[in-house]
């Protein structure tokens, strides 16, 4: 320990003595400048040089700043940019799928005005509106109870019938009708309504399947005739247990 502390003094002593050395050498230096040395101009000096580096500092961190903020600029204006992008192709599809709806609206309304005007005694024009896509028949005038048989049945093979023709129609080839003549329709009327059906071409194939009274359908039908139920003859579905 004794030694390490000897050590330690041994190189205080140098060390002073190297800074007297620096300060003798400096105060010859001093002394041979002509005219002396203003300390008070030194100072001024130093103070504008420290000056100088504080605003050197608060230019290289502004830098810095612009550098982050011209490229949030250019990140901004390239998604802006992408986001007039989309705006214009969001305009342009919902352009061409108002166009689509139109058509579609007017294909529609065009068949089912014609089995309308073709099954129902009165019927001056038969469409959808475009709003709700709801049945307007004679531009909204009344009608019977008895000729929603006919709205109804005729909107739905309307929509079997496109689907039919048109394979982009999101409309099953099939349709399920279950006794549409119990809205107090006569025969005479009724009949000749379901001989629309007949008219449907299953091209790419599709199915009807109609619940309706006994002998109450077009004779040309007749062939189509899956399944007869009488209760008199005691035809049923479900047979009692024996």
């Amino acid at each position: 320990m004794k030694k390490e502390v000897e050590t330690v003094s041994g190189l205080i002593l140098k060390t002073d003595e190297s800074c007297r050395k620096i300060k003798a050498e400096l105060k010859t230096l001093i002394e041979s400048i002509d005219g002396g040395v203003d300390v008070e101009e030194i100072d001024k000096i130093e103070d504008v040089i420290y000056k100088v580096k504080d605003e050197k500092e608060v230019i290289e961190r502004r830098i810095v700043i612009e550098d982050k903020i011209d490229a949030l600029q250019k990140t901004f204006n390239t998604k802006n940019t992408e986001l007039r992008l989309m705006r214009n192709k969001v305009r342009a599809l919902e352009s061409s799928l108002e166009e689509d709806m139109y058509e579609k609206v007017g294909s529609f309304s065009q068949i089912y005005n014609d089995f309308m005007r073709r099954t129902m005694q009165g019927c001056r024009d038969a469409r959808i509106s475009l709003d709700d896509y709801m049945p307007v028949i004679n531009n909204g005038e009344y009608i019977e109870a008895s000729a929603y048989v006919y709205v109804k049945f005729l909107y739905y093979l309307t929509l079997l019938e496109m689907s039919l023709q048109r394979l982009e129609i999101p409309f099953p080839r099939f349709l399920l009708v279950d006794t549409p003549d119990t809205a107090g329709i006569d025969n005479n009327k009724y009949i000749p309504l379901l001989s629309e059906m007949k008219n449907l071409e299953f091209k790419q194939g599709g199915q009807v399947i109609l619940t309706t009274g006994l002998n109450t359908y077009p004779s040309e039908l007749s062939k189509c005739v899956c399944l007869s139920l009488n209760k008199e003859n005691g035809d049923f579905l479900l047979k009692a247990n024996k």
